[in-house]
């Protein structure tokens, strides 16, 4: 197993306007030991982070895989109509004081996800930190930093085709709950969670019941063994400019 402190973390800057590398994995010791030594790929129901009682961590959001919101220029030309306590219809718009709506559908494409986090390059380079520290929270104390992403891709998808899942993955987009509207989905947040640069990986397995997990194979080669959070930022890093099209 490859010592923390043999590593010494070399980021490559292109022209590009921003660049995204690596992918990490925050989370309690023992979890973060079974993703390391096992490939454990822990997947979540999105209504189990909807219901999630708010903390430091991070993780608890009402609005996860929303459907759709409106508010700023998009509330123009909506108005609901509600009946008051005395059965009586009230109009509520942006006029009356109506600030946004956000609206949710059951039947959705996919029932579970798993998540990541990513390194971006410009921030890394203005913070001189690989990524906000809001990351690390109680039960959120270890990270797992892969860095050779087409081979643990290989693992993953390998494991995937097996078990025939609708699968979709990607980067999230952070928007703004006060001027966005449009619609959401699995892979839009609101940018409060933004400092997350975070990377998901969405499964329909067929039904929305529980969590479950699977092992995709040992991480070593591929990923450095978990860190604490001082372990993490200690890490030496550069930052080289090559002038290449990727």
């Amino acid at each position: 197993m490859q010592s923390n402190k043999d590593i010494d973390l070399t980021i490559i800057k292109t022209k590009q306007e921003s660049r995204k590398i690596g992918l990490m994995k925050f989370g309690a010791k023992s979890h973060m030991e079974a993703f390391y030594n096992n490939g454990e790929i822990y997947f979540n129901t999105f209504s189990y982070f909807k219901n999630l009682e708010i903390s430091e961590d991070g993780r608890a959001d009402k609005y996860e895989y929303l459907s759709e919101h409106y508010s700023g220029d998009g509330l123009k030309d909506i108005s609901l109509e509600l009946n008051n306590i005395d059965n009586k219809p009230i109009k509520i718009s942006q006029e009356s004081g109506l600030e946004s709506v956000s609206i949710d559908i059951n039947n959705k494409k996919y029932t579970h996800i798993f998540c990541m986090s990513y390194i971006d390059v410009l921030w890394t380079e203005q913070h001189r930190k690989i990524i906000d520290e809001r990351n690390f929270a109680k039960n959120k104390d270890y990270v797992v930093l892969i860095y050779d992403i087409a081979k643990f891709s290989k693992l993953l998808s390998d494991t995937l085709i097996k078990n025939k899942w609708k699968v979709g993955y990607g980067y999230i987009k952070y928007v703004d709950r006060n001027n966005f509207s449009g619609k959401m989905g699995c892979f839009k947040k609101f940018n409060e969670y933004a400092y997350q640069n975070e990377w998901r990986l969405a499964i329909n397995c067929g039904k929305e019941e529980k969590s479950f997990s699977l092992n995709i194979g040992s991480l070593e080669g591929i990923a450095f063994p978990p860190m604490t959070k001082e372990e993490f930022f200690s890490i030496p890093f550069k930052i080289v400019e090559q002038d290449i099209n990727l």
